[in-house]
């Protein structure tokens, strides 16, 4: 009797593992970059940080080859918008490589959510 309780609180524990929703979060990320993009809330001039040496970092480009997958799967207008939403997140490179990269995939939906909610304020700021 203890050991079927014992085992069904392992499973549970593996539960708790938060890695699948992060394709879910970052869909609902692009989904606000779309919409924002789409209200010209949000600038889509390219990203000038990408060839700045002081903001490349390693963890952040394997983070990002991750995604690479992830943005293979989509239709190719969105592709081109997903690869530049997750551009912006090069001006916290430095921030996202501080946490280590254990934490990368949470630094950079963190970066994209500040960068969003940045966008936001000026907005509303700017009216």
């Amino acid at each position: 009797m203890f050991s079927i309780a014992r085992l069904y609180n392992s499973a549970c524990s593996n539960a708790t593992i938060p890695i699948r929703i992060y394709p879910i979060m970052m869909l609902i990320i692009f989904h606000h970059y779309k919409t924002l993009t789409k209200n010209n809330i949000v600038s889509t001039a390219p990203n000038k940080h990408k060839g700045d040496n002081n903001y490349n970092s390693i963890i952040l480009q394997k983070e990002l080859d991750k995604w690479k997958t992830y943005s293979d799967i989509l239709r190719k207008p969105n592709i081109d918008l997903f690869n530049q939403m997750l551009h912006l997140s090069y001006k916290y490179s430095s921030s996202i490589g501080a946490k280590g990269g254990n934490y990368a995939t949470e630094s950079l939906i963190v970066s994209l959510l500040l960068e969003q909610y940045k966008n936001i304020h000026d907005f509303k700021t700017e009216q």
